[in-house]
């Protein structure tokens, strides 16, 4: 809500911005009171802009979307040329409207014409190259929360695979641990399908996410293995994009374990008041191929520009001992 109403301080500051400087121009060029009555090139410039302005938000919500988005371009390009014809028609009707006979111009009626074309078409241009950017941002937030969906269904087939069979042995050996993974996995399961409906969670559910997916990795993993999990700082009542450090930390699991080799695993999460540092390191073993998950970098990339744009910082230390991702977050007020 903060948003939207910081959205419509910000137009009508340049919509008044755009208008004083109009009139700035012509009061120093033209009297605003002549023979006891307002000068008609003020009443021009009222009406112009009035149309103008109403073009601009005809044009951004209803001939783009309505029309140019969905394909029919025919019909947006008749609705623009009819707007742009008769706007022409009613400001040439009055000559008073037109500042050019004053100004004995050889073609008045043209000149006038073209200074209506032109202002139509800047306004038009705004407009458009406004409404395409924000309609680019919006087909690639559908495409994020599809893959995002497609995440949640898809959670690495091998985590539930290796998951199920840890479980089932521990429910073989009667191990006191079997009823606590199944709540885990539960708790999980339930989290992606319901909780990560919602653009951004509380950050100590994600956390509580986190660390019951961990608990659940920590069952197949060896002696060989080095596991460290820091989780600092104050998050209460913070909130964060669902899933975010779930690739990362499927990736160290994925790459950082082995049957035969000693290995380190390093997670860490700290926040300091709106800022919050993600950390993961694990050195390279020698690991079976697996199934590589298809929400990669890239995605996550896309996904840290259009959720954080300019407040993110997402660092990759990759060689051939370890792989290591530093990832710093400007959290939304």
């Amino acid at each position: 809500m903060v948003f939207k109403y910081k959205s419509i301080y910000t137009e009508i500051i340049a919509w008044v911005g755009f208008l004083a400087f109009q009139f700035i121009l012509f009061f120093s060029l033209e009297p605003f009171i002549v023979d006891s009555k307002i000068n008609p090139i003020y009443l021009v410039y009222l009406l112009t802009n009035s149309l103008l302005i109403l073009f601009f938000y005809l044009h951004h919500y209803l001939f783009l979307p309505k029309y140019f988005f969905t394909k029919k371009h025919t019909i947006y390009f008749f609705f623009v040329f009819i707007y742009l014809f008769g706007m022409i028609i009613l400001l040439s009707s009055n000559k008073s409207f037109n500042p050019f006979f004053k100004l004995n111009f050889r073609n008045p009626i043209l000149a006038f014409n073209l200074a209506v074309v032109i202002r139509f078409a800047i306004i038009y241009l705004f407009s458009f190259l406004l409404a395409t950017n924000e309609h680019k941002k919006k087909l690639e937030k559908i495409k994020l929360n599809l893959e995002l969906h497609s995440l949640k269904i898809q959670i690495n087939p091998h985590f539930l695979f290796n998951t199920l069979n840890n479980i089932y042995s521990l429910v073989i050996t009667k191990s006191d641990l079997a009823a606590e993974s199944i709540t885990r996995l539960s708790a999980i399961m339930r989290y992606m399908i319901k909780d990560t409906n919602q653009d951004f969670v509380l950050i100590e559910n994600e956390i509580s996410y986190i660390k019951a997916y961990i608990e659940l990795e920590k069952l197949r993993l060896t002696n060989l293995v080095t596991l460290t999990v820091l989780v600092t700082g104050n998050f209460s009542n913070k909130k964060i994009a669902p899933m975010l450090f779930l690739p990362f930390i499927e990736n160290v699991f994925k790459h950082g374990v082995s049957n035969s080799d000693p290995s380190n695993i390093i997670i860490k999460i700290d926040v300091e008041g709106n800022d919050l540092i993600f950390e993961v390191f694990n050195t390279k073993v020698q690991t079976i191929p697996k199934l590589e998950s298809g929400f990669g970098i890239e995605n996550i990339q896309l996904r840290l520009n259009l959720l954080y744009p300019e407040k993110h910082l997402l660092i990759i230390n990759n060689d051939k001992q370890k792989y290591q991702i530093i990832l710093k977050l400007k959290l939304n007020d």
